[in-house]
């Protein structure tokens, strides 16, 4: 078997193994850490998973092109026959791919998001663009964009940054704007936060400053 087909083999199991396992890695197993070893194992097992009945049906298909590639050695193999081989091999990686695709959107919908990190990733990873209201414990309540956040456990300073346009909403008051860029909660003034798409996210009906 020449080189060429060799390492196309190779790609045609480790690829869609990667897409899967890339698609899926805040769906799967948390709180586990696993070793180079178990990673390597895993992707090609998922590879092969994947691959395997595409392989041995391509094999069924073009079974003359394939004991020919097999049986002949590397360095008598003709142009024509490695290339039947080469678009073979793309064929079946391309499908493997697709699978691997459909098979990862199919297990992101079973299984919800587990990351195994805060609490607070999994909720502002949502999407692109975040705004939040964030409840503090005097019992007003700021909006804002999230500009950055840290994610770590509880106790260890869990602080939240919004940007503009920043509010402060008051229990029986109009929102008023906060006249600054970034504003800094710390975490010992959170009691609550909630998460918005920016497209659905309360908007401010006025502009005027806080006293």
């Amino acid at each position: 078997m020449p080189a060429s087909s060799a390492a196309l083999f190779v790609l045609i199991v480790l690829v869609p193994g990667y897409v899967w396992l890339s698609l899926t890695v805040r769906h799967r197993r948390a709180n586990h850490s696993p070793t180079q070893v178990e990673e390597i194992l895993t992707l090609v097992g998922v590879g092969l998973l994947i691959s395997g009945p595409i392989l041995a049906i391509t094999a069924l298909i073009a079974d003359k092109t394939v004991v020919a590639l097999l049986s002949t050695p590397a360095d008598k193999v003709d142009s024509e026959l490695l290339r039947r081989s080469i678009w073979l091999g793309l064929d079946a990686l391309a499908v493997s791919i697709a699978v691997a695709l459909l098979g990862a959107w199919g297990y992101r919908k079973l299984h919800p998001v587990r990351s195994g990190e805060s609490g607070w990733h999994d909720a502002f990873t949502v999407s692109k663009s975040i705004h939040l209201d964030v409840g503090l414990t005097d019992g007003t309540t700021v909006r804002g964009l999230l500009f950055s956040y840290d994610g770590k456990s509880h106790g260890a300073g869990r602080d939240i940054v919004l940007k503009e346009p920043i509010h402060l909403v008051r229990h029986g008051e109009d929102p008023a704007e906060v006249p600054c860029a970034r504003l800094v909660i710390s975490e010992t003034q959170i009691h609550s936060v909630a998460v918005h798409d920016v497209s659905t996210a309360p908007t401010a009906p006025t502009t005027k400053k806080p006293q």
